[in-house]
C-alpha cells in the first residue's frame, strides 16, 4: 500500500506515525461524508406522489371457508349483513364454484360491503342453518297431483301423433 513508497521509507518512525493517523483520520471524514450525503439524498425528495393508505372502503377481508356447511349467502351474510350482496361476492370471487365450496378455500369479501371484519363464528353457522331449515319447512306447501287415469297393463300403447 502507501506504506511502500519512497516517500514513506524517508521518514522517522514518529513521523510515518503522524502520517498513517492523518490518512486514517482522512478516510474516516471521507467515508462518514459520504454516508451523510446518501442518506441525506433520500430525504429530500420533490416527488408529489405521496404514499397514501387503501381506505377502509377498499380493503378486501379475505376469508377462509373452516366448515363444510359454508355458503355464500351464509358468509354474505355475516360480512355484510345483507342477502342481497351475494351477487356480488360471488362476482368477487370467479374462480369459485359458488355452489359447492370446500374447506380451505379462500373468499375475497370486498370493502366496500363490509359491515364486521370479525373471523366468522361456529355459533353462527349452526344458528344460520337452523334458521335456513326452519325456513325451508314452512315455505314447502304440499305439492297436488292430479290422478292419473287407470289404464289397462296388457294395452297396446300407440306412437305418433292422435
Amino acid at each position: 500500500m502507501f506504506t511502500d513508497s519512497v516517500y514513506f521509507k524517508k521518514k522517522s518512525y514518529d513521523e510515518k506515525l503522524l502520517l498513517m493517523n492523518l490518512y486514517k483520520k482522512t478516510i474516516v471524514v471521507l467515508l462518514a461524508c459520504l454516508f451523510l450525503s446518501s442518506g441525506c439524498s433520500t430525504l429530500k425528495t420533490n416527488n408529489k406522489s405521496k404514499w397514501r393508505p387503501v381506505s377502509q372502503k377498499k380493503r378486501v377481508v379475505v376469508h377462509k371457508v373452516q366448515w363444510p356447511e359454508e355458503t355464500f349467502e351464509m358468509i354474505s351474510v355475516w360480512y355484510t349483513g345483507k342477502k342481497g350482496n351475494v351477487e356480488k361476492v360471488v362476482d368477487a370471487n370467479p374462480a369459485l364454484n359458488p355452489e359447492k365450496l370446500n374447506s380451505g378455500d379462500s373468499l375475497y369479501i370486498p370493502g366496500n360491503l363490509l359491515r364486521t371484519r370479525k373471523e366468522m363464528e361456529r355459533r353462527f353457522v349452526d344458528s344460520y342453518l337452523k334458521k335456513n331449515a326452519v325456513k325451508k319447512k314452512k315455505i314447502r306447501k304440499p305439492v297436488k297431483t292430479k290422478k292419473q287415469p287407470e289404464t289397462d297393463n296388457n294395452a297396446f300403447e300407440l306412437f305418433g301423433p292422435r
